[in-house]
């Protein structure tokens, strides 16, 4: 009877499934050539390819994989197949990313991702994003803290940055900053 009540959320689980996969294979489509072209200009100029996962096999169909899975289980609590499946792979140098990159590299890659997303998202939606960043100049020179700075003044967005040092915010200079100053629980508004 187990087996009965979890067949029933296939039907669901394939339709949606595939929506939600075709709107993700599609996004990531749409952001990778965003994700190079800034990745490129924080100096990470080596080919990076990015790819969809859909979750499952998709030369089965999500049905019969479902269904299939379902003879097989013991428990019918659970599945490996379907969207909660997928991932997003990334290669660089003809292997994955994270195997072949430094933390600084991965930092930058990061990063050009979430301003990818936000140009993406303001491109489609008009949408501006708001930044916080912890410690930008962890992992990154000065050189790539002021591009990274440049890159986000470009996308007219709120940033909230946090930083033992104001060094690498100066680059901001043109732009308008509010400086505070927090010691043990308080807040002063610095000029």
């Amino acid at each position: 009877q187990r087996f009965d009540e979890a067949k029933q959320w296939h039907q669901l689980l394939h339709e949606n499934g595939e929506a939600i996969t075709r709107l993700r294979a599609t996004y990531i489509e749409e952001i990778a050539p965003i994700v190079l072209e800034t990745a490129a200009k924080l100096a990470l100029n080596d080919a990076i390819l990015l790819s969809f996962k859909p979750g499952w096999d998709i030369q089965h169909s999500l049905t019969s994989l479902l269904d299939e899975e379902l003879t097989r289980a013991e428990k019918p609590y659970s599945t490996q197949y379907g969207p909660h499946r997928a991932d997003m792979a990334i290669s660089w140098k003809g292997s994955k990313f994270s195997k072949t990159s430094s933390r600084g590299q991965q930092k930058v890659l990061a990063i050009a991702l979430k301003l990818a997303q936000a140009k993406h998202l303001f491109e489609k939606l008009q949408k501006a994003s708001i930044y916080l960043i912890d410690e930008l100049p962890a992992e990154l020179d000065q050189t790539k803290c002021e591009k990274v700075l440049e890159l986000l003044a470009e996308l007219n967005s709120q940033i909230l940055i946090t930083s033992v040092s104001k060094e690498p915010v100066l680059a901001l200079n043109n732009q308008e900053i509010n400086w505070f100053h927090v010691e043990r629980g308080r807040v002063t508004s610095m000029l």
